[in-house]
């Protein structure tokens, strides 16, 4: 799939207003480590769909000068059944040394009960083919288990 591909699959409008709120996800450019506040430790319940936002912030300026807003932004995830799928970021905003972003969960994240891993992932595309990669380790929140009638027919019963 190709970049283009997968920012218009993405539902996630460019207009996107980050809170003022310090809950975010903040990376460390360094380690790559991805600090999860207790807000975030637990994404959802199974089958939520696109009801949360999880909020990122990263420096802006990374690695050998690296400058992550000239990049296109994805969140690569695995969900508690083990699918593996790419986000792509929209509506990166610039706050003075650092980038901010979100992920809105859709239900492909929330699909399974258990834990989900994912990383951040920015790249440098010229056309088609990735020149640059930038990649945070393995971070982990958890999705609790629902209930799902498998119908969105409501029964009289």
């Amino acid at each position: 799939m190709t970049a283009e591909e997968l920012l218009m699959q993405s539902n996630d409008s460019s207009q996107v207003v980050l809170s003022d709120s310090t809950d975010r996800c903040v990376i460390d450019p360094e380690t790559r480590e991805i600090s999860i506040p207790d807000t975030y430790k637990i994404l959802g319940v199974e089958s939520d769909e696109k009801t949360e936002r999880i909020e990122f912030q990263c420096p802006k300026i990374v690695g050998d000068n690296v400058d992550l807003s000239q990049y296109q932004l994805r969140i690569n995830y695995q969900n508690a059944n083990g699918d593996k799928y790419t986000y792509p970021v929209s509506g990166v905003q610039e706050s003075g040394d650092n980038i901010l972003f979100s992920w809105l969960l859709s239900r492909n994240v929330t699909m399974y009960k258990g834990d989900v891993s994912f990383i951040v992932c920015a790249v440098n595309l010229s056309g088609t083919v990735i020149t640059n990669e930038w990649n945070t380790t393995l971070a982990q929140s958890e999705v609790l288990e629902g209930i799902e009638s498998g119908s969105a027919e409501i029964s009289e019963d």
